[in-house]
């Protein structure tokens, strides 16, 4: 996240489970990370429920503290909607700091239950007024789309009054639109294999041969 009005720079870490969330310590100055359901990194180890509590008790106690965010930032479907609003109770619970959300039903739960919320860049924030519609909805922050430019990003934070706003500066790059892309679950002819849903099978990164009749 970066506050270009202050140059203040936060750094954000992601983190699967235990071992690597000790390993980071007090480097970073806040993590993300999901549990076993409702996040976009499905395929990483993750946490239990459970550890919600445990989490933020051990991030909290760095000097200094280290933010813990929840991500929930998948599409989400009718029958998973009691379980998400439970997720989303525990972790208003466990004190947790901010969730990553995508789905309008993420942002209606959040704001049911006053519980800070950052907008996935699943969201594909990449203009002003997308932004500020965010904002007016009441994000503490905008994750941008990962394909802005510099100075596109700049315009954006210019034109925001209080949102923050967050930019990866390292990982992977999706060839199709993020939070978009169909891809997956057509080659594999299952929304099981969805990019939206956290389990994507990479097909955008083979070599392929397109034949046009």
């Amino acid at each position: 996240m970066i506050d270009l009005h202050n140059h203040k720079i936060e750094l954000l870490a992601p983190v699967q489970d235990w071992k690597t969330l000790k390993f980071l310590e007090n480097i970073p100055d806040s993590i993300y990370f999901g549990t076993t359901h409702y996040n976009m990194r499905l395929k990483a180890q993750n946490f239990r429920i459970e550890d919600l509590s445990k989490i933020t008790e051990y991030c909290h106690s760095m000097d200094p503290p280290i933010k813990a965010y929840l991500c929930t930032n998948i599409l989400i479907y009718n029958a998973e909607l009691n379980g998400l609003e439970n997720l989303i109770k525990e972790a208003k619970d466990a004190e947790i700091d901010a969730i990553i959300a995508h789905d309008m039903a993420v942002l209606q739960l959040a704001k049911k239950y006053s519980i800070k919320f950052h907008i996935s860049t699943q969201a594909n924030v990449s203009n002003i007024i997308s932004a500020k519609f965010y904002e007016d909805l009441g994000a503490e922050r905008i994750i941008l789309a990962r394909e802005l430019s510099l100075n596109q990003i700049r315009e954006i934070k210019k034109s925001l009054k209080s949102a923050k706003i967050e930019c990866f500066i390292h990982g992977s790059m999706c060839t199709s639109i993020s939070g978009r892309c169909y891809f997956s679950a057509t080659i594999k002819h299952s929304q099981r294999f969805s990019a939206n849903r956290g389990n994507c099978v990479q097909p955008c990164r083979r070599k392929w041969r397109v034949i046009d009749d």
